[in-house]
């Protein structure tokens, strides 16, 4: 017999509020991430900006010893793109290092774009030159478009501030050359930047041009990789749109990566000569942002079965994709008569080992191969029939 009925039952009353508000928050402690999980920059203002430099000696702004009397930098911070991005991933920074003092191993420490570590050792073709004092051996970007990009494009200026008054980059230089408007406190906890200004755009990668008002809504669109590709795998990496809808030219307007390469190396895409007229009129140019083939060797491409079916994604040879909207997250399959070959498919941003920052050994690449080292990559993704038997990757 309960002695106290109410008192029992206010009890009750209690006791089932406390066990729904324990209930509520270890379930949403559970299944709500922290605010901190966004990408966007985090922490001590002090580690990247300085107010009055009163303890940075006698410089403008501080300044590493190498950059010693360079112009003071804007935004009050305390060290430049490279300095701040120079280290070595291991997969727990939450800065991505896309220089490195010591050789990296490319492919495992490095990132998608690869690393500037080669280039600065005075190896030219090996990466884009960001550094000032490393002088260039090119008199102008390689498929430079003259004039649309002037005589004294990215080669002669990407690692100096421009001096032609054609030059749309406004005195850029370095990784601002690319990386027009960083946006570093930007929430980008969306990694499916499509349309996506107001998070400035995929990897920071916006129109060039800077007199046009109009440009300031143009970027590169993709899905990001939470590690920038670090430990890429077929199921998580970077995804790239591609377009063919300009002939298979990258010129998207300024959506895809193969268009904004453009910027600089325009006649790589301008210029392909294919078409309708193909006996006569051949590729002279590895094609971009190119439908790859569901028939003949390419039927095969990524290890499809050459009768309609899809292939395995390879993330040492992204492909470009038709479209992005709607995805959440990255596939692991490539479809032959759909996804497309890119710049990136075979180049990296930043550089590489090998010449012209390509991914892979090109002198490597040697048709009927047997040496399995090599069989089913680099070229022989697509090129199948190249491969070992003709056939097989």
């Amino acid at each position: 017999m309960i002695e106290n009925p109410k008192k029992y039952c206010r009890q009750m009353i209690a006791s089932s509020i406390i066990l729904s508000l324990i209930f509520f928050f270890v379930f949403f402690s559970v299944i709500v991430p922290p605010y901190n999980v966004y990408a966007r920059v985090t922490g001590t203002c002090s580690n990247c900006h300085t107010m009055h430099n009163s303890q940075g000696g006698d410089w403008d702004v501080a300044q590493p010893t190498w950059e010693a009397g360079e112009q003071p930098r804007s935004a009050l911070v305390c060290n430049t793109c490279v300095g701040c991005h120079t280290g070595t991933n291991d997969g727990d920074n939450t800065i991505p290092y896309v220089y490195s003092l010591e050789t990296p191993n490319f492919g495992v420490d490095t990132l998608a774009g690869g690393n500037f570590y080669w280039v600065a050792q005075g190896d030219d073709d090996k990466g884009h030159n960001i550094f000032p004092g490393n002088g260039d051996i090119l008199s102008h970007a390689p498929g430079d478009m003259v004039p649309s990009c002037g005589t004294n494009s990215c080669h002669t200026n990407l690692h100096l501030p421009a001096e032609n008054s054609f030059s749309k980059l406004n005195g850029k230089s370095g990784c601002q050359g690319c990386h027009l408007r960083p946006q570093h406190h930007a929430d980008d906890s969306n990694t499916n930047l499509v349309n996506s200004e107001k998070q400035g755009w995929y990897r920071f990668l916006s129109m060039h041009t800077f007199n046009d008002s109009s440009s300031s809504s143009i970027g590169v669109e993709g899905i990001e990789h939470v590690k920038w590709n670090y430990g890429a795998t077929a199921s998580s990496h970077n995804e790239y749109l591609g377009n063919v809808n300009d002939g298979g030219y990258g010129f998207s307007l300024g959506y895809t990566t193969t268009a904004f390469c453009t910027g600089c190396h325009g006649q790589f895409h301008a210029d392909q000569r294919y078409g309708e007229e193909k006996d006569t009129n051949p590729w002279i140019r590895h094609p971009s942002d190119a439908v790859i083939s569901n028939s003949g060797e390419y039927a095969r491409a990524f290890g499809a079965n050459g009768i309609g079916g899809t292939g395995t994604y390879d993330q040492d040879v992204p492909v470009a994709r038709p479209s992005l909207v709607g995805w959440t997250t990255s596939n692991n399959i490539v479809t032959p008569g759909e996804d497309m070959v890119m710049c990136l498919s075979c180049h990296v941003a930043h550089g590489s080992p090998y010449p012209d920052m390509l991914r892979w050994d090109y002198d490597s690449m040697i048709a009927g191969t047997t040496n399995s080292a090599v069989q089913g990559t680099g070229c022989f993704k697509c090129h199948t029939e190249k491969d070992g038997d003709g056939i097989e990757n």
